[in-house]
């Protein structure tokens, strides 16, 4: 989601036709992004595989490779100040200095010339609760806009009420990247909402990984992922753009 899927919906194509309700197989923009990540592998522009598949990687890049000036562009999320306020293990004072935000370009800078993609999460009842009108009361209580507002603060994150958007106190907190990752909700693009999104979403990383490590190039993990996605939702559900 906040690598490939940026780069795919950044040209124009989907994982998901929601219209149609089918899944997209066989897009030009699938193999583009592919492409893309194989250039910035292949020249050496990226991370090397060795340290992205040390478990303390993410800390090493915020804590270590941020404040020592090592990191020319980093592909993330509103997350990531969480990392450095005065309230983390490891603050940088300095940080919002050091640090610049841009969102990410459209393929070829076509309307709306960004890009944004949001996974999303949020509080369910079961159907087979045995208290729905207690259960209800207490998420209501949760989603309310002083809790709301507690939890963004705390989590250095978008929040989901515009209410909470527009409080004096979720602008003029300590993360300055607040409202700038905030205003792009306005462009942002969402992980499709099906059941079989996460074995799609392994079939992404399998075919990205064939691609850093030069072991298939952009058409050929393309044509294996297109086979994989047909059969793990079926033919009858799956659209191909090629």
């Amino acid at each position: 989601m906040q690598g490939f899927e940026m780069l795919l919906y950044g040209t124009g194509n989907t994982l998901y036709n929601k219209d149609k309700d089918q899944w997209v197989v066989g897009s030009d923009g699938f193999i583009d992004s592919l492409k893309f990540l194989e250039t910035i592998f292949s020249s050496g522009l990226g991370a090397s595989m060795q340290s992205m598949n040390d478990t303390n990687w993410s800390q090493t890049l915020y804590n270590k490779y941020f404040p020592d000036d090592k990191v020319g562009i980093s592909l993330d999320g509103s997350w990531i100040p969480y990392n450095w306020l005065s309230t983390a293990e490891e603050p940088w004072e300095d940080w919002a200095n050091e640090v610049g935000w841009t969102a990410m370009p459209t393929q070829d800078g076509q309307d709306p010339g960004k890009v944004s993609m949001s996974g999303g999460w949020a509080f369910a009842m079961g159907a087979n609760a045995k208290n729905p009108d207690l259960s209800f009361e207490f998420m209501k209580q949760l989603n309310s806009k002083q809790n709301a507002l507690s939890y963004t603060l705390a989590n250095a994150s978008v929040p989901v009420r515009t209410d909470v958007r527009e409080d004096p106190k979720f602008k003029n907190q300590e993360n300055s990247s607040a409202e700038f990752f905030s205003s792009l909700i306005d462009y942002t693009n969402f992980r499709p909402a099906n059941e079989n999104y996460p074995r799609v979403s392994a079939e992404i990383q399998k075919a990205m990984e064939s691609v850093m490590t030069g072991s298939a190039t952009p058409v050929q993990a393309a044509k294996k992922y297109d086979a994989a996605v047909e059969s793990i939702v079926g033919s009858e559900n799956v659209i191909d753009e090629s």
